[in-house]
């Protein structure tokens, strides 16, 4: 995947910073163990981080589901600033990731590694330029869903973290255009503009454009085909919407998203709907924001599975695609619903069933 540059500006301008005692020191330095010291393992983001690196991934998911977790993780004040934070944490990794094999000169050469982990986790026509004190970064394929909000706070945090880890100096990223805020990219700066990622009236109208946008891409009038990322940059952006602390608001907006989509799918008349065709969108649904594997047993009474995969099995997301099913399932007025968590060789099994009276 080739880098590109704007025509006209150099990449190798400006920030003639000489970081071999920064952090490129600070990072070979914290690789090295002492003598005798056992070898010290990898932790779950760090291997992730590394095969994404390498190019490594085996999964692709569908862009819908990044969507979904950047809208959940940018609900409220609160967790966008998480998701800024969990992404500076990665951006640190990632550099430290990079100065095991690489020693730098310059600051600017970093940069061209930072592109490289965004586009091997999946983003496309990335461009960039370095000027004294100000990098500028632009994604010009995200997907253009105009939802009203910025919501890349995760992904202007990897890169101040990335930088900031580089220069030896915090280095702060802003969001300042956003292609889900009326823009045809993704403009990412060190300028001192200002930019703001949480505004509660804007939250709550892209949750409900959010819903609107799935709703055109189960019903197909959305004929784009959705752009595929990095199973392994899913698991790691996920993170803020996965936060213990914010599990009742994510289950309570996860339910009205999936009513809102059963809602608007079936023109407030899914009680109408076949029960086979109705199950079949719910189950493209769990899919396409990559909510588990789910495998219905039967529809009369209604009897399924959802499986998760070990690299998102925990229990707060099989919690929150319990609550958008529910949400779907019950505009079509299903009887009583039981759901039952087990784990199966690692991994979680979400069983739900429908208790319809005069059944056993």
């Amino acid at each position: 995947m080739s880098q590109k540059k704007e025509p006209g500006r150099n990449v190798k301008t400006g920030f003639r910073t000489s970081i071999s005692s920064t952090g490129a020191a600070k990072a070979e330095k914290a690789a090295q163990p002492l003598p005798g010291a056992p070898q010290r393992v990898q932790t779950h983001e760090e291997v992730i981080i590394s095969r994404i690196m390498k190019n490594e991934s085996t999964r692709l998911v569908s862009e819908n589901s990044l969507l979904f977790s950047s809208v959940m993780s940018n609900l409220t004040a609160g967790l966008g600033t998480l998701s800024r934070r969990h992404g500076s944490h990665i951006g640190r990794l990632i550099f430290y990731d990079i100065s095991k094999e690489k020693h730098y000169i310059w600051y600017e050469e970093t940069v061209s590694d930072l592109i490289k982990f965004f586009e091997r986790s999946g983003y496309r026509d990335i461009t960039y330029n370095v000027f004294p004190e100000m990098v500028n970064i632009q994604i010009h394929d995200k997907p253009h869903v105009n939802l009203g909000i910025n919501l890349h706070s995760f992904e202007a945090g990897i890169m101040s973290g990335f930088l900031t880890a580089a220069t030896g100096r915090y280095i702060l990223m802003e969001e300042l255009e956003c292609s889900c805020n009326g823009s045809d990219h993704c403009a990412f700066s060190t300028a001192h503009a200002k930019a703001s990622y949480y505004n509660q009236e804007r939250a709550k109208m892209a949750v409900n454009l959010f819903a609107s946008h799935i709703i055109r891409q189960l019903d197909k009038s959305d004929k784009r085909e959705p752009v595929k990322a990095a199973q392994e940059y899913y698991t790691i952006s996920s993170h803020t919407m996965l936060d213990r602390g914010y599990s009742e608001e994510m289950e309570k907006m996860a339910y009205y998203i999936g009513s809102k989509v059963g809602y608007g799918l079936f023109s407030g008349k899914a009680r109408e709907a076949p029960d086979k065709a109705f199950l079949e969108s719910l189950s493209e649904l769990i899919k396409l924001l990559n909510l588990g594997e789910p495998n219905f047993k039967r529809t009369k009474p209604l009897s399924m599975n959802v499986d998760f995969g070990s690299s998102h099995s925990r229990s707060e997301m099989v919690s929150i695609s319990l609550s958008l099913i529910r949400g779907f399932i019950e505009t079509k007025q299903f009887g009583d619903i039981s759901a039952a968590k087990e784990v199966r060789g690692g991994s979680y099994r979400l069983s739900i069933s429908e208790n319809r009276k005069g059944n056993k």
